[in-house]
């Protein structure tokens, strides 16, 4: 089997993106740290508990997080954004 090589393009299957916070500038040149998730709906929730967990027992991190959905809730919007609120050290892209 012959693997080929490809570019994709990414924007044919990503419709929408929102971020939500914004990673801080870092004095000390503090690494990000970067998490995918790949949810749906129903997983979104979790998702949550996760990065708040993450974000609990490594206050002194940069996180980035991108979440790929194909669905989303309102209210879970609003839980995502009031987590990168509460947390100045979070950007959470939503694609």
């Amino acid at each position: 089997m012959k693997l080929v090589n490809k570019k994709m393009d990414l924007k044919q299957f990503i419709y929408r993106k929102e971020t939500f916070g914004k990673i801080p500038k870092s004095e000390e040149d503090k690494e990000v740290f970067n998490i995918a998730f790949g949810v749906d709906a129903y997983f979104v929730p979790q998702m949550g508990i996760m990065i708040t967990s993450i974000l609990l027992n490594n206050s002194d991190c940069r996180l980035h997080v991108h979440a790929f959905l194909n669905s989303i809730q309102d209210e879970d919007i609003e839980k995502l954004k009031t987590l990168s609120d509460q947390y100045r050290n979070i950007q959470i892209d939503m694609y």
